[in-house]
């Protein structure tokens, strides 16, 4: 109980060195990006984006993110806050400037955080820099507005991001492909800029097997890490001559 006790003083004492601070740059931008992510809002707005960009990566990038929040949302806020109850902090102490709606549920974990990160985690796997930073900025924002405008303790949004931590590297693990494509008869693995991985060396049997009747079965080309799993494709051997 001491270790709690000696947790939460020093979570409020942080809370109120950012209450107190003075910073007007961020007055006009932290409090309206907390309410952006009021529902997830402004995580559906980027995932239609990427959605509409054309790209598979950024649209795989975006389903990704999704399923990473649907994760994430119930841990933090049907979960863990039923589990613990923590009140909300003072919001007087809060300018008036910065303050928002404050909710009525438990302060811990902070689910906005949980959610934030979650995508920007799902995202990043699959996204490049140049996509993934600019999501991981917003993400950085979300967490940080929420002890900004008073809604939740340093800690809180802590305990929230490792949630999301842990849920956007397990939506990536759910959707990824395992490390081994099952090739039929007759078919091959494409790599993306479209060399075929041929056989020997990598199958893990008879280039045609069969199966006791003496049909034939699925071949089983292993997952080398030259190219991600599902940036691969497969197609007949005899298609260039089609």
């Amino acid at each position: 109980m001491r270790l709690l006790e000696r947790f939460d003083a020093r979570d409020k004492w942080a809370f109120e060195r950012i209450a107190r601070a003075h910073l007007p740059y961020l007055d006009a931008v932290l409090p309206s990006l907390s309410s952006a992510a009021d529902k997830a809002v402004l995580w559906w707005l980027v995932t239609g984006g990427l959605l509409m960009s054309g790209r598979p990566d950024l649209q795989r990038a975006g389903l990704r993110g999704v399923l990473a929040i649907s994760l994430a949302s119930p841990t933090a806020n049907l979960l863990a806050k039923q589990a613990f109850r923590r009140k909300r902090p003072v919001a007087h102490v809060i300018p008036a400037i910065r303050r928002r709606r404050i909710p009525t549920s438990s302060s811990f974990p902070s689910g906005h955080s949980a959610s934030a990160v979650a995508f920007a985690v799902a995202v990043a796997a699959h996204a490049p820099l140049p996509v993934a930073a600019p999501v991981a900025a917003l993400a950085a924002g979300v967490a940080f507005s929420r002890v900004y405008v008073g809604a939740h303790y340093p800690g809180d949004v802590a305990v929230g991001m490792a949630i999301g931590l842990v849920c956007g590297w397990g939506a990536n693990r759910l959707r990824r492909r395992a490390m081994w494509e099952l090739v039929k008869p007759g078919w091959e693995v494409l790599k993306p800029d479209g060399e075929a991985i041929r056989p020997g060396g990598m199958d893990t049997g008879p280039a045609n097997p069969t199966d006791p009747l003496g049909r034939p079965t699925a071949r089983a080309v292993p997952w080398t890490g030259a190219v991600r799993p599902d940036s691969i494709q497969v197609r007949r051997r005899d298609a260039d001559a089609v």
